[in-house]
């Protein structure tokens, strides 16, 4: 896992943010983890939280569509972590 110094202090940066469709709603997950954290009525409100989540903890924000496939990843983290498609579509 990634870390980050915040104020001396080096703390474990947390995992990316995943949207992805549950049931009749759309749900917000950290990578990895058991239960979902947020859930939203639209694909867009799912997205809109996510980025905000992402933003402020810096780091990548998966989409994955009806299928499982990943739809768009948005990166919010250090530019070091970002991937070379990541950076092309910002450009």
């Amino acid at each position: 896992m990634a870390t980050r110094k915040l104020g001396g202090l080096t703390k474990p940066k947390p995992p990316p943010v995943h949207v992805f469709p549950h049931h009749d709603v759309w749900a917000i997950k950290r990578e990895g983890g058991a239960r979902v954290g947020l859930v939203a009525g639209t694909r867009e409100d799912a997205v809109e939280r996510a980025k905000r989540i992402a933003k402020r903890d810096k780091v990548e924000l998966v989409i994955f569509d009806r299928n499982g496939e990943v739809q768009d990843r948005y990166g919010f983290g250090d530019e070091s972590h970002r991937s070379e498609e990541q950076k092309h579509r910002e450009s």
